[in-house]
């Protein structure tokens, strides 16, 4: 409650806005601000596909919440991927490639999938 309505004193004196509910995330405000700017739909949209995601994610030995805080911009354009291509996304890799995210396609190219290690052929 104290949180809010510092941050609708300050919307009022030309201060930051703050980030309402309704734009949270799941994160910390900065990374909730750089998933909002780059995603394009609701947080419910988002956290149902970064759900879906999270199953790839951690068998590359990523932590998602971790990955996301470091990768904001790139988790956004991936989780749209998701939620726009669905059909034909299977792996967080895919997701990159659709969503653009190069930088993360390289850091999932090199990290070996932990359930391919798992069941050997």
């Amino acid at each position: 409650m104290l949180k809010l309505e510092l941050g609708e004193r300050m919307q009022r004196f030309g201060g930051v806005p703050s980030i309402s509910a309704s734009q949270d995330f799941g994160f910390s405000s900065s990374v909730n601000s750089s998933i909002q700017s780059n995603f394009n739909g609701s947080p419910q949209e988002f956290q149902q596909d970064f759900q879906v995601m999270l199953t790839d994610i951690t068998h590359h030995g990523l932590d998602p919440n971790v990955f996301a805080a470091q990768y904001p911009k790139e988790t956004a354009h991936m989780t749209r991927a998701y939620l726009d291509h669905s059909e034909e996304i299977i792996t967080a890799h895919r997701a990159s490639e659709i969503g653009n995210a190069t930088r993360v396609k390289e850091i999932l190219t090199f990290m070996p999938n932990r359930k391919d290690e798992d069941n050997p052929s």
